[in-house]
């Protein structure tokens, strides 16, 4: 292997993993002192060897620390401590280290000063720390009650008692930490957060150590600074003028209704200026009525393009500039990022050309076209077969296809004789005729109608900018409330703005995980597309698109998925325009500049400051998951040539993921079927419970679990584990009823299947580096799955399997 390994190097990393997982499994290594110590023998080897590797030498680290070997006189400043530094945080991660063993207590323990208790105390802390930022973070935090939220302050407390005691230790490395922990809550959240949270004198008094650790060198360099963050302005940083607000504030205060002779304000009627009034009223000094009149009067006067006759923009603008802040209160400081980028995309519209976009800003008897129809896939009749004794049967295929089948309910054999096509009204589109075509792809369920020609990032921004407008609409525009409850699919109109704004903000934290970006750094970037967009529509379009149908729609989308692929990937551009938007600028203190730069990783570090600190063992933790590889793959787009299962797993529908509960589904289907079915009149079979299939058959427990986990992602209605008293035809049967309309599970097995399959189809089309090397040596590929008749095999549902379907391991 050693001597052909530069020919398969992209295998180094598998085959290592598997030698060592066969020796293990083969040898028993794990009972027996004399084959473990062996073995550590070849895993040193085999370290030894392997070179300068990176993935292997850490599998091959893995297994020598979980074997109770470690190298201990390593030094602090080398590569090997970094690695062994990475490899236990990893371990503590997955809690794969035994904390109970001699061996780690007595390198935890604060007497030990040798260099690889230094290694195992800095992993400890860093992993301890980050589990409770995680978990306070993706907490529902109130900024504005933080003295009420004692689980805050007892999180915060008790990760300032690991700093605290920690640097009682290692006082050299106190600020290599600090700074680490104001790193891994930026990347977070941001340091605007981080500034809410520290800064108040007033907070947090209860708690010592919290107390203690704020007074420190590190953090007194901190701004004071409110959840409203009147010094922070990301308009500043997109469009460059400083006192364009300040302008504005002149407009309000003294009038500009006519123009003076000695002097006037030239401010022109602009995308910018109405998204900063807006952010002005909303966000800062509250204004009286006649300060609002004053700008709406200058607005009137110098408007060219006659905004108030575009109805619903000038409904929307007057309210959000009028209702004295009453409308909006932020609790947190996405609740203020988003708001205002709502305005600043609200903004644009009016002075662009047509676009989809805009037809939540034109008049709401005008922008519903009546020719256009577009239902789902699962909109179309569910066609039910029945058998020759009368079992129903659900089959896709073509006649040829139906002649074929031979039914397998508890060995029927018979031939199929009738066809019963059902409409499922639940799902139907019920405002056909006066639907919001375009929007309804975002609304509808099943979640599968996301449009799935696009990038992930580019559906939710898309998405997100919606519900902004949407939620801006129902808010303004009390005519469209009912309206907008249709489309949305909520039964209480009162509760619909609230939706909405969930949505949105778990649409941004969304894109906070594909482009990698905390919420400030986001916030600039979105404030930054919105610019570009406006400027870059105008080319493509110079006369607006032709018309709003679903395929000029389709069109734009996907034009804008191409040129924003990787828009989201500049994060020190992001930086700087950060810093710009800060009407106090980090320059004039600089010592918190040196500071900010060492958190967000531009500080170029020399060699004597990394020995001296050890920033190198400081780096960030952060537990991934699969979607993180959304933001690598951005960042570079020619890793999908590399690794194209990945890539399109990452642009799929998270349906996906659920493929592997439907031979699960199947078997609870297949044994309610072979209990019940032709051996009970229709009034009987109502009486069958969830709950009496679940006390006759252990795994059916298992079943109604995986069924309820599919339920619950396709459907709007949700079901709980435990409420078990619901008829079984409700699920598992097909009422023989033509004119039954109750939605069930076939539809969603319908959709499973079609995700399959369209799944396979499109990941032909990437060719993989196996299939390109059999085109280059002109050998056949695998023959497709057919009989000796050349014709397809075909599998029933009841004999699906764990190895018919897709299955993805997170």
């Amino acid at each position: 292997y050693f001597t052909h390994r530069n020919a398969s190097k992209q295998k180094d990393s598998d085959f290592i993993q598997d030698l060592l997982g066969t020796i293990k499994r083969v040898e028993i290594i794990e009972d027996n002192v004399d084959r473990c110590k062996v073995y550590i023998s070849i895993l040193q080897k085999l370290n030894s060897k392997i070179g300068n590797k990176l993935i292997p030498k850490m599998q091959i680290l893995k297994e020598m620390v979980s074997h109770g070997y470690v190298n201990n006189n390593l030094a602090l400043y080398s590569d090997e401590a970094i690695r062994l530094n990475r490899c236990l945080e990893l371990m503590l991660l997955k809690n794969e280290v035994n904390n109970n063993s001699k061996d780690w207590t007595q390198l935890c323990d604060k007497s030990n000063t040798s260099d690889l208790g230094c290694i195992v105390k800095i992993s400890k802390v860093k992993v301890d720390i980050t589990k409770l930022i995680f978990i306070m973070v993706n907490g529902d935090i109130d900024l504005t009650q933080l003295e009420e939220n004692q689980s805050v302050f007892n999180s915060l407390e008790e990760m300032s008692k690991l700093l605290l005691d920690f640097s009682s230790c290692y006082k050299q490395y106190e600020r290599a930490l600090y700074v680490w922990f104001l790193k891994q809550l930026c990347v977070r959240k941001g340091i605007h957060w981080i500034e809410i949270i520290f800064t108040p004198s007033d907070t947090g008094i209860n708690f010592p150590f919290f107390t203690r650790l704020k007074t420190s060198n590190i953090f007194c360099l901190l701004r004071t600074r409110t959840l409203h963050n009147n010094s922070f302005n990301p308009f500043i940083g997109v469009y460059g003028n400083i006192n364009y607000m300040d302008n504005i504030k002149q407009i309000m205060n003294k009038g500009f209704v006519i123009e003076s002779s000695n002097y006037s304000l030239d401010i022109s009627i602009s995308p910018q200026m109405i998204a900063e009034s807006l952010s002005l009223i909303n966000f800062y000094d509250r204004y009286t009525s006649n300060q609002v009149q004053n700008l709406l009067a200058y607005i009137q006067k110098n408007d060219s393009l006659k905004l108030q006759k575009q109805k619903i923009f000038w409904q929307i603008f007057t309210h959000w500039t009028t209702s004295k802040n009453d409308q909006f209160f932020a609790r947190d400081t996405i609740d203020v990022i988003v708001t205002r980028l709502g305005f600043h995309f609200v903004s644009i519209l009016p002075f662009m050309k047509q676009n989809p976009f805009q037809l939540l800003l034109v008049d709401s008897g005008s922008f519903l076209l009546a020719s256009i129809e577009h239902e789902t896939v699962l909109n179309e009749p569910l066609k039910v077969h029945y058998c020759s004794n009368n079992h129903a049967l659900l089959i896709d295929g073509s006649d040829d296809l139906l002649k074929q089948v031979k039914c397998q309910i508890n060995g029927c054999e018979g031939t199929i004789i009738k066809t019963i096509s059902k409409k499922s009204t639940q799902w139907k589109d019920t405002i056909d005729m006066k639907g919001w075509f375009i929007l309804k792809r975002y609304h509808s369920f099943p979640k599968k109608t996301e449009p799935s020609t696009l990038k992930p990032l580019t559906f939710i921004l898309v998405r997100l900018l919606y519900h902004l407008l949407l939620f801006l609409r129902n808010e303004s525009v009390p005519q469209d409330t009912e309206k907008i409850q249709q489309l949305l699919k909520q039964s209480n109109k009162d509760k619909v703005s609230k939706y909405l704004w969930k949505k949105i903000k778990r649409e941004f934290k969304r894109l906070q995980m594909i482009t990698n970006l905390n919420e400030e750094l986001l916030c600039v970037a979105l404030h930054l597309w919105i610019k570009d967009f406006h400027e870059k529509f105008e080319t493509w379009y110079p006369k607006g698109l032709l018309n709003n149908t679903l395929e000029v729609v389709y069109e734009f989308e996907e034009k804008l998925d191409k040129e924003y692929s990787t828009f989201f990937n500049r994060k020190t551009e992001f930086i700087k325009l950060r810093n710009k938007s800060e009407t106090e600028s980090n320059h004039y203190n600089m010592r918190l500049f040196e500071l900010m730069s060492e958190i967000e990783e531009t500080k170029e570090l020399n060699e004597c400051y990394k020995i001296e600190h050890l920033s190198q063992l400081f780096l960030e933790i952060r537990p991934l998951s699969w979607r993180n590889l959304s933001s690598v793959f951005n960042a570079n787009p020619s890793l999908a040539n590399n690794y194209p299962l990945i890539a399109q797993l990452l642009n799929w529908d998270q349906g996906i993921w659920y493929l592997q509960y439907l031979p699960v589904i199947a078997n609870l289907i297949k044994y309610v079927h072979n209990e019940y079915s032709r051996q009970l009149l229709p009034d009987e079979l109502y009486q069958i419970k969830i709950v009496d299939i679940l006390t006759q058959k252990h795994q059916c427990k298992t079943w109604w679990g995986h069924l309820i986990l599919c339920w619950n992602y396709f459907t709007n209605q949700k079901l709980k584990y435990n409420y078990q008293n619901i008829p079984i035809e409700q699920f598992c049967v097909i009422n023989s009823d033509a004119n039954n309309s109750q939605f069930n599970i076939y539809q969603i097995i319908r959709f499973l299947e079609q995700q399959q399959n369209e799944f396979l189809k499109k990941f032909e089309r990437f060719k993989s580096s196996y299939i390109q090397i059999i085109e280059e040596k002109k050998e056949d590929p695998l023959p497709p799955h057919l009989d000796d008749n050349g014709q397809h095999i075909w599998k029933y549902l009841f004999d699906i399997t764990k190895y018919d379907t897709l299955c993805f391991n997170e």
